[in-house]
């Protein structure tokens, strides 16, 4: 309401202020009057003031309503769940106990006097003992000078030359140190040294 009233003090204000006569200028000259208003400008105005007077009757419409819904009490509006109905207790049927039936007597059988001894499979044949004979490393092998490297060792080993892998009187190079050599044959393995160490 107190939006109504400062609207319509204005518009009272205004028309006194549209018949009060202009004061003139100190240099003589005198102001032009202002423009009587137009008819839109005053529709506009009741426009807003209606406007206005809605809005607030609306919002007083929702905040009631919304009071009501606050205070109504929670438990009207939640409903209890319903119980379950119990199921009716069964019927009791009277059962016959079932008759007594006494085992009928064991008769043990007789133990006998004479136990047979089990027979037993013969032992087995005793393996073959196989025995290997030492291999016979060739005693004359003397190495003259080793090349050593490390992608492609070799050694002089009685007057040729030699690289891993390789055979010489039946033992075969596997490795080759600054040093020494070692050989292997049958599954044994041999060092051979420089001549002279």
């Amino acid at each position: 309401m107190s939006l109504i009233n400062d609207a319509l003090r204005r518009a009272s204000q205004n028309e006194k202020n549209r018949q009060q006569p202009l004061a003139p200028t100190a240099t003589g000259m005198e102001a032009v009057p202002k423009a009587q208003g137009s008819p839109v400008n005053m529709i506009l105005g009741i426009a807003v003031v209606v406007a206005f007077l809605l809005a607030g009757w609306f919002f007083r419409q929702w905040w009631v309503a919304r009071k009501a819904v606050l205070s109504a009490p929670i438990a009207a509006t939640v409903a209890p769940p319903a119980l379950a109905a119990e199921p009716p207790p069964a019927p009791v049927v009277a059962v016959k106990p079932a008759p007594v039936v006494e085992p009928a007597p064991v008769k043990a059988a007789p133990v006998p006097t004479f136990i047979p001894a089990p027979t037993l499979p013969p032992p087995p044949a005793a393996a073959p003992v196989v025995v290997e004979t030492p291999f016979a490393w060739p005693t004359d092998l003397k190495i003259s000078a080793i090349f050593y490297s490390l992608h492609n060792p070799r050694v002089l080993i009685n007057g040729g030359i030699y690289g891993v892998g390789e055979e010489i009187e039946g033992v075969t190079v596997k490795e080759i140190h600054k040093n020494r050599v070692t050989l292997a044959a049958n599954g044994q393995t041999k060092d051979l040294m420089m001549s002279g160490q």
